[in-house]
């Protein structure tokens, strides 16, 4: 072998070896950062400090939120409210670690900012039926194209007790415009990588976790995916992480798809 091609070989591998480690430099410090925010976010959450929370995971997630109050989302239907037949002291102090249950009495609860620690909307566990750890329906303020469902609860790493957390659970996107009872017709949307539609909030996920909806066939025009349009969003639990008595549900969203810019016309 020639010496100049023996110094062109090694020079090609020399800049593919300093490729790969500026790849896995920049990989570790995405990661480090990811971790840092995640930390910091567990953090915000439990000194209740929600808008640094809130921002963190709004840029995360980066959709249109459509299931706020202020936007005329409602919950309309849900499972009753667990209510403890004693409160004594002792699950008083348990309520102010995030141990136990600070129930809130409305469901409307969880279209607000994400709540502090311990305060959430307690769905009732049906011991009479299996797999009905409780649900919810929300009416959105308007119809509109689903493409995705967020579940916030408070970290397993932040709390002495993560039983109540929902586990397993459906979400069905209900378009009431299309006809009423029978005649309606109901669609499984998340996620959009099983087959049996059932999504998992994970004990050692996020705060926030995201689930994407199964785009329909064919796109649009921009040519994005086209997702089922909804009225109505309905969650139904599963399972939870243990507790027999109620799924604690600290917030909801529902997303739409992210809207796009006109393109601009070139202009002389």
């Amino acid at each position: 072998i020639s010496q100049d091609k023996f110094a062109n070989d090694t020079n090609k591998n020399l800049k593919e070896i300093q490729s790969n480690v500026a790849d896995l430099n920049n990989r570790v410090e995405n990661l480090e950062q990811g971790r840092t925010g995640e930390f910091q976010a567990a953090q915000a959450f439990s000194k209740g400090d929600h808008s640094k929370l809130q921002l963190y995971y709004r840029r995360l997630i980066d959709k249109p939120n459509v299931a706020y109050l202020y936007s005329g989302s409602r919950v309309v239907g849900s499972s009753p409210a667990y209510s403890p037949v004693k409160r004594t002291l002792f699950t008083r102090f348990k309520n102010a670690f995030g141990v136990g249950l600070n129930y809130v009495s409305k469901p409307s609860f969880i279209l607000q900012e994400l709540g502090q620690m311990g305060k959430c909307y307690p769905l009732k566990v049906n011991k009479n039926k299996a797999n009905d750890f409780g649900h919810i329906t929300i009416r959105l303020g308007r119809a509109v194209p689903v493409a995705g469902v967020s579940i916030a609860h408070i970290g397993g790493n932040e709390t002495l007790d993560f039983t109540s957390a929902p586990k397993d659970f459906t979400v069905t996107c209900i378009n009431a415009e299309r006809g009423k009872g029978k005649n309606r017709q109901d669609s499984l949307i998340v996620p959009q990588n099983t087959a049996d539609r059932v999504a998992e909030y994970q004990s050692n996920g996020n705060v926030y976790q995201i689930f994407d909806a199964k785009p329909t066939d064919g796109e649009n025009t921009e040519g994005q995916h086209t997702y089922g349009t909804c009225t109505h969003v309905r969650f139904d639990f599963l399972s939870n992480y243990g507790n027999q008595d109620y799924t604690c549900i600290y917030h909801i969203e529902v997303y739409t798809p992210k809207a796009t810019k006109a393109p601009q016309s070139d202009s002389k």
